[in-house]
């Protein structure tokens, strides 16, 4: 409207115009003479030209929340949200700017590596986010993850990333674990064999060995109960796998 305004506070200068044969008015004839002063253009002051303008400005500020442009120091992190969360998160789609409803908690926990996402219930989906809004209130200088208040959910990571380099086959085996009724547990339970301890231990060692992280007091520990290592970058062999293959129901 400020066009409009402007326009009419503003006198015009008297002068006129020779209409074209395909002028918009249903008034003027070709070759006569239209004066400017009598009705000044302005699309906003009609009922289409504020629908277009308005359609014009959610396109734009749509585009905008979907730009992959990004602030100098945003934080990019990721952020586990299982099926059956109630969070805010839980409606997350690429593209969308999430916020929860207070400064409060439950925050949104985005962890800065893939490694130190701590998977608490399965099936869930795996997000990487920028941190739009951290939260006042943040843990010590030393923890791998920030609590924000508003994210942009920049794209869905496959959540068998979490699992390391044969993701896809460990997700199989837990998906398998979470489908078992209690007949094919006790048929599993009888044809246990121990040795299948000897080679998850050996497989721990092996693992351990390969990170350099071997204490020559503890080169051949039993690691047949082990399912994390506290410190270490992956916690296990397939990273968070042992520790959600546990909590399966």
């Amino acid at each position: 409207m400020l066009g409009c305004s402007a326009a009419s506070a503003v006198k015009p200068s008297v002068r006129s115009v020779v209409a074209p044969s395909h002028n918009a008015s249903a008034d003027a004839q070709p070759g006569s003479r239209v004066d400017l002063r009598e009705k000044p253009r302005c699309p906003l002051t009609s009922t289409l030209g504020l629908l277009r303008y308005e359609s014009t400005m959610n396109k734009l500020l749509s585009w905008l929340r979907r730009s992959p442009t990004r602030h100098e120091n945003a934080l990019i992190g990721y952020c586990y949200v299982p099926n059956e969360s109630h969070e805010p998160i839980r409606n997350a789609h690429v593209g969308a700017v999430v916020e929860n409803p207070s400064e409060g908690p439950p925050w949104i926990v985005v962890d800065q590596s893939l490694d130190s996402i701590v998977v608490s219930r399965w099936p869930g989906r795996l997000w990487k986010l920028e941190v739009i809004r951290p939260a006042k209130e943040q843990p010590n200088a030393s923890a791998t993850y920030v609590r924000a208040v508003s994210v942009r959910v920049l794209e869905e990571v496959p959540v068998s990333t979490l699992f390391g380099e044969h993701g896809q086959e460990v997700t199989k085996v837990i998906e398998s674990a979470r489908l078992l009724d209690i007949q094919c547990g006790q048929r599993l339970g009888a044809a246990f064999d121990t040795r299948a301890l000897v080679m998850y231990s050996e497989a721990w060692n092996r693992w351990l060995s390969e990170l350099c992280r071997v204490d020559p007091n503890h080169k051949r520990d039993d690691h047949s109960e082990t399912l994390a290592i506290s410190g270490a970058s992956k916690r296990s062999p397939v990273g968070v796998a042992p520790t959600v293959l546990y909590s399966v129901p």
